[in-house]
């Protein structure tokens, strides 16, 4: 018998189905490649974007930090000037006379007006309360005369056994004509030889131009009241002399 005609099952199966296979495999492979790819592109934006968003962020923070610096800045000199204002340290220290003093010059400077005090007598102590508002009445009335520039300011405090007594005055020149850079002219008399309508205008601009001249020496009127309002508060007898040109302080100081 002969057997040469003879051919198993393996060598007559097809290798299509293989190859096939192979194809598929690589394809696949070579999506999730591209897809992996991909993913990366994206994980690297996103990290562009926060370390873009981040260096934002240090650049913000360092501009807060500079501006809270300057605010703190701010907030220590608001807070001493704060502490001068309620009661200043000095006055714990030293009492009235001094820290006047240095108000006086204080607000001179500021004001570019020349601020002169003097105290006479024993100055001594007084209640905290009556010391503070005290000072606050004399400082905001200095502050207040030198905001409109008259050629001098005197401050005086003269103590007696059982007062102290306070002046601030405005010196000003004894007319507007002596007032130097001023151009002033000096208004004409009314005559009897004019005729009524002419002197009634002199009068009338002479009357204006002296209330004009009052309100521009004199403290403005909320000021006024305030200092009033404080002096009664205090028991402090206040009053305002020469059309608001002058204050006069009256305290019980026994």
């Amino acid at each position: 018998m002969t057997h040469g005609a003879d051919t198993s099952p393996a060598e007559t199966m097809p290798h299509g189905d293989s190859t096939g296979d192979m194809e598929l495999l690589r394809a696949g492979l070579v999506e999730e490649i591209a897809q992996l790819d991909r993913e990366l592109e994206e994980i690297g934006l996103l990290a562009r974007q926060a370390h873009s968003e981040l260096e934002r962020h240090d650049a913000r923070r360092q501009k807060g930090d500079e501006r809270v610096t300057l605010l703190e800045g701010d907030a220590r000199a608001a807070t001493k000037e704060f502490i001068f204002d309620v009661r200043p340290m000095v006055l714990d220290d030293l009492g009235l006379v001094p820290t006047v003093r240095r108000t006086a010059a204080d607000r001179g400077r500021g004001g570019g007006v020349e601020v002169d005090f003097a105290s006479s007598g024993t100055d001594r102590r007084l209640p905290a309360d009556l010391e503070s508002g005290l000072f606050r009445i004399l400082d905001d009335a200095i502050g207040g005369y030198a905001l409109i520039h008259p050629t001098l300011v005197t401050v005086r405090l003269d103590w007696a056994e059982q007062e102290v007594f306070g002046t601030i005055r405005a010196h000003w020149p004894s007319s507007p004509a002596d007032a130097p850079g001023t151009g002033a002219r000096r208004q004409p008399e009314p005559s009897a030889d004019m005729p009524p309508a002419l002197a009634a205008i002199i009068e009338q601009n002479a009357s204006d131009q002296s209330r004009a001249r009052v309100l521009a020496r004199s403290l403005p009127d909320p000021l006024v009241e305030d200092l009033r309002e404080r002096a009664a508060t205090l028991g402090v007898a206040i009053a305002f002399r020469d059309n608001g040109q002058s204050i006069e302080l009256t305290a019980r100081a026994g």
